[in-house]
């Protein structure tokens, strides 16, 4: 066999196998399927570590993962356009209500969204929650200046993770305990991370945030933590919108009127949350229509409502179309789903 011949068979053979890696590797690491792997590269898990945790990667799992880190690193406007389209997931929802707070309109586009009651708002730490759940649960919390709660998440979430560590959960703790104050648990951190956290803006921010004294609690007890962070500092508008929020989501309007301030802002959605419960109660006159800053225009569609919701023995389908993203239609059809 000649020289040039031999050549010519390892060139092919050396191009079929290179084909064959390229497809390979065009099938495991597809561009879309980036964050998957970047989400595995912060807690320590390596591409076929993923998928012998997570499963084969999906556009599915990609976008979850994808929402959690584009919160992870702030990126508002990112994760609000990633749930621009309403998949009717509880992950998507967090993230959704989170972006959205974030620049200050949660309560403006709560019901534009599948609200799954309060999970939309706060993931549930407890002996039913995923490893995932919990590792995710804590980024509200910290957003919000609670401190406990956050670090709670982080340590839980690594204490779980597959290895036991990730970039994710400690640098985290080393943000947390940068924004406490407690210089030797940021060293710790910060010796492994090898970085030492910054003052950024938003961490500023948070630290305007952190309440000044703590409340015994358990990792359910959502609203006494909300309202401890508002005694603390009563101009953490998002605490206040995630509280009124969190109120609404799980129809206590009781609990709403007494957490109601007509001093800070207000939003469409306060209006008509404040009209059942004056209305339930016989107390609609202008008084009560101005304390609660209750337009001509809401009310005006209230009474449309109620009179449709009437003639149609409180059946839904007749209200869908034109009420079904105001608070009367959440407060009369949402149903929980224990499951």
């Amino acid at each position: 066999m000649s020289h040039a011949h031999s050549r010519n068979i390892i060139i092919i053979v050396s191009a079929v196998i290179l084909t064959a890696v390229l497809c390979v590797s065009a099938l495991v690491f597809k561009p879309w399927f980036g964050y998957f792997y970047a989400y595995g590269r912060q807690i320590s898990l390596s591409p076929v570590e993923m998928i012998e945790h997570y499963g084969s990667p999906d556009s599915d799992k990609n976008w979850i993962l994808g929402l959690c880190l584009e919160a992870d690193n702030g990126n508002w406007e990112k994760l609000s356009e990633m749930t621009s389209e309403d998949r009717k997931s509880e992950l998507g929802t967090y993230f959704y209500n989170l972006s959205n707070a974030m620049m200050g309109r949660l309560p403006d586009c709560l019901m534009d969204y599948y609200q799954p009651f309060e999970r939309g708002l706060f993931l549930p730490v407890n002996e039913n929650s995923t490893p995932f759940i919990i590792a995710q649960s804590g980024e509200v919390w910290y957003r919000l200046g609670e401190m406990t709660m956050a670090e709670h998440s982080a340590m839980l979430g690594m204490a779980f993770s597959p290895n036991k560590t990730g970039k994710k959960f400690l640098r985290r703790l080393a943000d947390i305990n940068f924004i406490k104050g407690d210089t030797s648990a940021v060293r710790k951190y910060s010796n492994i991370l090898g970085e030492y956290p910054e003052w950024t803006a938003d961490k500023i921010l948070i630290s305007t945030y952190a309440p000044t004294g703590d409340i015994i609690h358990s990792a359910s007890a959502i609203r006494p933590t909300l309202k401890n962070l508002l005694r603390s500092n009563g101009e953490n508008l998002m605490a206040y919108q995630y509280l009124l929020c969190f109120d609404l989501l799980i129809k206590d309007l009781d609990s709403f009127i007494e957490d109601y301030n007509p001093n800070l802002p207000g939003s469409r959605l306060y209006q008509e949350a404040a009209l059942i419960y004056i209305a339930s109660n016989n107390a609609v006159n202008q008084e009560n229509l101005q304390k609660y800053s209750i337009s001509e225009q809401t009310f005006s569609e209230f009474t449309g409502y109620t009179d449709t919701y009437g003639k149609n023995g409180g059946k839904g389908a007749a209200l869908q179309e034109k009420y079904g993203k105001t608070y009367w239609f959440y407060y009369h059809f949402a149903r929980r789903n224990e499951k």
